[in-house]
């Protein structure tokens, strides 16, 4: 006599619990999928200021610095780029400074990314993020080749596998 209506009243707590555990098994599922994603992946920036230095990973990183390379036509980049070389102090106290994948990103406007200038450039005998297998502090090198339209905010960005999701993020002074 009750209909529909009665029906779901009789019934609203198992619809209830019916909603509630298809809900947590799609986050469930979700969860198992993406956080493994997730772990190779460099997606929450840990930010440090301009001029600031961070431990990350058990090494200290920066201050990082930048500045144009003055020669860069000479040195093989296209017209309308810069050569942006790039500098990090890096101390890992008495360990092998871990690699990192490096981007440079523009923090503002389009957030536009670049990587490493590539070897056809003929830039300066830099160490990289990844150039050497002798423990004890450094300064690593990486040059950009970039718009020469950039005007920044920039920020390095270091991607260490150890710290993933997480990647540490150096803004560049202006």
């Amino acid at each position: 006599m009750g209909g529909v209506n009665g029906w779901l009243r009789r019934n609203r707590g198992g619809l209830v619990a019916t909603a509630v555990l298809a809900v947590l098994t799609g986050v469930v599922v979700t969860g198992n999928e993406w956080w493994p994603l997730a772990r190779q992946s460099a997606l929450v920036p840990v930010t440090v200021d301009a001029g600031s230095a961070a431990a990350f990973d058990d090494v200290e990183w920066g201050p990082a610095t930048a500045a144009d390379a003055p020669d860069a036509a000479e040195r093989g980049a296209p017209a309308d780029t810069r050569l942006l070389v790039v500098e990090v102090p890096v101390d890992p106290g008495d360990e092998v400074a871990p690699c990192a994948f490096v981007t440079l990103r523009e923090l503002s406007g389009a957030g536009r990314a670049w990587r490493e200038a590539p070897a056809s450039i003929d830039w300066y005998d830099a160490r990289g993020l990844c150039g050497s297998d002798e423990p004890g502090p450094f300064t690593a090198r990486v040059a950009f080749l970039i718009p020469a339209d950039v005007v920044g905010p920039l920020g390095l960005e270091l991607g260490l596998p150890n710290e993933f999701p997480r990647y540490l993020r150096l803004v560049l002074p202006a």
